[in-house]
């Protein structure tokens, strides 16, 4: 059996992002990925619905039950031959029980994992577990424990769910407001916590939010 086919502008993006092991990408290049990413889905505003993209790429969303004590918060396979247990050879294992936010962070997440670290010829296969998690020896080998890796995923993560060239455009009409305001809006429109939207738009905008304080634009530079 033969891996799932992949769209060549996922090969692109794989191409122009490629880290070396232990290398963070910059944070242009993962917005120009995104980018084309909305681009050949057409999407054009928030909020991106990452499952239905996730979809289109030739995974299966599962709900799966994670026990509280195995620490596990993801899982992703891409790979020739379908998992034995799932009956799926492209898939992404998400807490069935968790809120809407997480499951959609975790579908994000892993697909940041599809854009970075995958290949149209190797299988690949990751679980990711709590930073503070005891990974059991038989997991060790799919388990990811790459600080890097797992940095550039979650970089890609938020800025897939919020996108600069969106996100941009949302701050300008928001002059003068206050950043707990702000935040409340960007939760309501880009369908991400207030905790992750802060952490995403300090590191963008490189000043730190103060919920009473207001939004000048020259912020953006």
């Amino acid at each position: 059996m033969a891996k799932l086919t992949t769209p060549m502008y996922v090969e692109h993006i794989r191409r122009d992002l490629n880290p070396e092991t232990g290398t963070r990408i910059s944070r242009e290049k993962i917005e120009e990925a995104v980018k084309r990413i909305l681009f050949e889905n057409m999407i054009t505003s928030p909020p991106v619905n990452v499952q239905k993209l996730a979809g289109s790429l030739g995974f299966d969303i599962l709900g799966m039950d994670f026990t509280p004590d195995s620490g596990i918060i993801g899982w992703m396979e891409d790979r020739a031959e379908e998992n034995e247990y799932v009956k799926s050879q492209r898939f992404i294992g998400i807490e069935k029980n968790s809120d809407s936010y997480r499951k959609i962070n975790t579908v994000a997440h892993e697909l940041g994992h599809f854009f970075i670290d995958c290949s149209s010829q190797e299988d690949y296969a990751n679980i990711r577990f709590r930073c503070d998690q005891n990974i059991p020896e038989e997991l060790r080998p799919i388990a990811d424990c790459d600080y890097c890796r797992e940095e550039n995923a979650e970089a890609f993560k938020n800025e897939l769910l919020m996108p600069w060239h969106f996100m941009r455009s949302f701050l300008e009409q928001r002059a003068n407001m206050k950043w707990g305001e702000i935040l409340n809006a960007v939760k309501e429109n880009f369908f991400v916590p207030r905790h992750t939207a802060k952490y995403h738009l300090e590191r963008k905008l490189k000043l730190t939010i103060s919920h009473e304080d207001r939004f000048e634009v020259k912020a953006l530079g």
